[in-house]
């Protein structure tokens, strides 16, 4: 794909400047939507994995206890 897309990508600077204003377009609009993408690791999934299993278990901070420790912050 990547030998395709180099040879392509050569053919385009023959190409009428209408053209070539219409793939700048494209790619731009195709960056928009692909170009941030995250893509999680391994190492992410494990602890998605970790933190899924807390919950199934029950192991998680109640609203009580999350106001507590924001409680202790705003104080000072």
């Amino acid at each position: 794909m990547a030998h395709t897309l180099r040879t392509l990508l050569q053919r385009v600077e023959a190409w009428p400047q209408e053209a070539r204003d219409e793939l700048l377009r494209s790619i731009t609009e195709i960056e928009k939507r692909y170009g941030n993408v995250y893509r999680a690791t391994k190492d992410d999934h494990a602890a998605l994995e970790r933190s899924a299993q807390d919950v199934r278990k029950g192991r998680y901070a109640t609203d009580q206890d999350i106001e507590e420790t924001f409680g202790r912050f705003h104080r000072a």
